[in-house]
Order: C-alpha cells, then structure tokens, then sequence
C-alpha cells in the first residue's frame, strides 16, 4: 500500500485578556479577509467575528473577539501552506486587538490521515497496525463493538514560555469519527475511515501579543518535529507492511 497521508485539519487558537477599552475593529478585519477568496462570507455576532470558506477540497473558518482569536483549515493545503494562512490570520487579529492583549494560551490541534479505499485496505492496516504494537487489540471494553485500535500519549514539556502538553492519538479512524473532528466531509476523506493521528499541542503562559510570534514558530517547529517522528516510526512502516 502507498502512503498517502495528508494533513486534513490545522486548528489553532490564541487566547488573551484585553483592556476594557476595547475598540471593536472586527468589521475592518471582516472586510479585509471575508472576501479573500479563503472565505466566502463573514458575519458579527454579539462576541466575535465569524468567517466560513466551504469549497470544493477546503474547509476554513476563522473567529476573532475580545477573548479569543482561531482559524481552522481543512484539507486542500499542504502543511506549510495551511501554517501560513493561520499564521496570517492570527498576526492580522492580534494587530486588530490594538490593546496590548496578554496571551493565556495557545492551542494547536493538527491531523494527518491516510485515507482508505475499501475494507481490505481497512482491515490491513488494523493488522498491521497491531503487529507493530503487540496487545493493543486486547484492550476492548466492549467485547461486543467492533474494534479499531490504536496507540495514545501525552506528555508535558518545560519550555521557555512555560508548561507546554501534548496528546497524541494514532490509529484507524471510522468515518463516524472523522466526522465528529472536522467542520464538514470532503470528496477525498476515505469511504470506509482513515488511519493517520491527531495532536494536540496546548501552551498555557502568560505574555504580550509582540511576544507571540517566537512562541508560535516554536509551536510549529515541534509539531512538524511530531509528524515526522511519527511518519518514520509508526505510520510508514505500518502501511508498508499492510
């Protein structure tokens, strides 16, 4: 089997504390990104700016408040295409908070899946995936449900900015799931599920908006790090010896 993995959701988010002067400039940033060609409509509600793109091979949205700024890319853009346009869009809200926010938390969330064609596919990746990491198809709480396994971790790194966890999920995902995950189901999303990962990456600190593009290149720099561990170690050979 030829592998195919594809970075299928980038999710990130920044939260701050802003001043009670709060000058609201949603409606410039609506105007200025809305018809981007990323998104094809924007409205405010009562705390935030929204913004949806639903194209063909792409999902986007995008919020921005006094509270919390994110973006959400699905599909149709290769990694660092997709860490780009977040990476935009987040520069852009902080510019337009004005107020000096400081930053609480960053959060980033990336998935990376294999689509899989048929349940031949399905079931040799399962047992693949099991001869890689023997016993994990013991553990089945309900011995009556069909099992798809998998491999999870965590772990919390002391960086520089602070306490950074990690959650790191890998194995065969049933369409159901996938579902669950994702702003909405896309032509090339395997008909039968996926095998791929998801990570999530959740800093908490504390700091000033000029500060925060050192801490989100650091954030890329260790998920990209992630991903090609986990291609090397576990995703490859699991698919090439399906």
């Amino acid at each position: 089997m030829r592998e195919d993995v594809r970075l299928r959701r980038l999710e990130v988010q920044v939260h701050y504390d802003t001043s009670f002067l709060w000058l609201d400039t949603r409606g410039a940033l609506g105007q200025a990104w809305g018809y981007s060609g990323r998104f094809g409509r924007w409205r405010l509600e009562p705390e935030a700016l929204v913004l949806v793109g639903e194209h063909e091979t792409e999902n986007n949205f995008g919020s921005f408040g006094m509270r919390q700024a994110s973006l959400v890319t699905e599909g149709g853009n290769g990694w660092d295409s997709a860490f780009d346009f977040a990476y935009r869009w987040i520069d852009d809200c902080m510019t337009a908070v004005r107020h000096m926010p400081i930053i609480r938390r960053v959060y980033m969330k990336v998935v990376q899946l294999q689509p899989l064609k048929n349940e031949s596919e399905r079931s040799k990746i399962q047992s693949s995936l099991v001869k890689r990491f023997p016993g994990i198809d013991e553990f089945n709480p309900d011995a009556n449900a069909a099992l798809n396994s998998g491999v999870s971790y965590n772990s919390s790194i002391n960086s520089q900015y602070g306490q950074r966890l990690s959650t790191m999920v890998i194995g065969v995902m049933k369409p159901e799931q996938r579902a669950a995950q994702l702003l909405r189901e896309l032509p090339d999303d395997g008909p039968v599920g996926d095998f791929g990962y998801m990570a999530d990456f959740d800093q908490r600190l504390e700091c000033r908006a000029e500060d925060l593009k050192p801490i989100l290149t650091e954030m890329r720099r260790q998920a990209r790090s992630t991903d090609q561990h986990i291609r090397s170690r576990v995703l490859i050979p699991v698919i090439k010896n399906a």
